[in-house]
């Protein structure tokens, strides 16, 4: 009798080891998406983030924080899955997702958006042309390749509006001489101005002006200890419309 109960015993304890092991194998992954701008490269809030397994199974929609960024959980392990990113005035995205057959993977995703609009309103009524920052090679007034590519870009709306003036403004961040600061600025501006009129922009409708650091965003004036991060959120072109009929 008491062989008995230990083989009964011995039984109980294999089934429920084996079902702890069959629950223990559940297999999952998770992913971390982060949606910014193009044109200005900051995050970009309340985006549509369709999810589907494999290529047309949907799952379910999340929308991003007002950081830009979502998390989705409960992935499949050794699987794929495809976000789309819905935002309204921006070309939509796709993003695909490739599991790993080992659990807890966590996926780290960034989708950049186009935004098909030409312009932007300020909270102060300025109208703006929407561009990414025209970068140059440090201390120079050398463009780097994708800032060509964006200024063919923005030399297609100035075509497309050919009565619209603007101005392009150039500005960095507060630390050294403000003097050269202007400079600097004010020669980078005149390239940008230069490559318009090169590609047959009246010259009269561009004003080319270099703010140096006069004008930052944030708290980060001359003296004011910042971090590198918070210094290069100065660092930016404006491509302010001064006057256009709108046709």
């Amino acid at each position: 009798m008491k062989v008995f109960s230990q083989i009964i015993l011995s039984i109980f304890i294999f089934a429920v080891t084996a079902n702890l092991h069959a629950q223990d194998t559940t297999c999952s992954n998770s992913a971390d998406i982060e949606i910014i701008s193009y044109q200005s490269g900051q995050p970009i809030g309340n985006v549509t983030l369709k999810l589907y397994k494999g290529m047309d199974e949907y799952i379910k929609t999340i929308t991003t924080d007002a950081e830009g960024k979502a998390h989705i959980d409960s992935l499949d392990c050794d699987s794929k899955y495809l976000i789309k990113v819905i935002k309204e005035n921006y070309l939509e995205d796709s993003k695909l997702i490739f599991t790993a057959k080992t659990p807890n993977e966590n996926h780290q995703l960034k989708s950049t958006l186009i935004s098909h609009k030409e312009f932007d309103i300020t909270a102060d009524g300025q109208k703006n042309i929407i561009a990414d920052y025209i970068h140059f090679y440090p201390d120079t007034f050398e463009l780097d390749p994708d800032s060509v590519k964006e200024l063919r870009r923005l030399l297609k709306i100035l075509k497309k509006y050919d009565d619209m003036r603007i101005e392009i403004g150039f500005f960095t961040d507060s630390r050294g001489d403000e003097e050269y600061l202007k400079q600097l600025t004010q020669k980078r501006a005149e390239v940008c101005k230069s490559f318009f009129v090169d590609h047959g922009i009246d010259s009269d409708r561009i004003i080319a002006v270099g703010y140096g650091g006069s004008r930052p965003v944030n708290h980060c004036k001359k003296g004011v200890k910042c971090t590198e991060k918070e210094h290069r959120v100065n660092h930016r072109s404006v491509f302010k419309v001064l006057n256009y009929s709108g046709k």
